[in-house]
């Protein structure tokens, strides 16, 4: 895990909720180094994003990794 400069303790990666300038509702998925994984769109209300970051999160420890060639075509399935 990586740690922050200022206080020393690790850091995990987490989906962080936040409220934009104008307004909407926003979650960011970062790893343990810090970089952004994946994150939403705008959301009118708190708990719509929050909703949202947890739906995420689910979904990705469904999610299975494919490979593909430059068609389209699956090359590789890994669960």
């Amino acid at each position: 895990h990586r740690t922050t400069r200022r206080q020393g303790t690790p850091v995990k990666p987490e989906y962080t909720v936040k409220q934009g300038a104008l307004g909407q509702w926003y979650w960011t998925h970062r790893a343990a180094n810090g970089e952004t994984m994946s994150c939403a769109e705008g959301y009118a209300t708190q708990h719509g994003a929050i909703r949202g970051a947890r739906a995420a999160r689910k979904a990705a420890a469904r999610s299975r990794i494919v490979v593909r060639d430059e068609t389209g075509r699956a090359l590789q399935t890994h669960e």
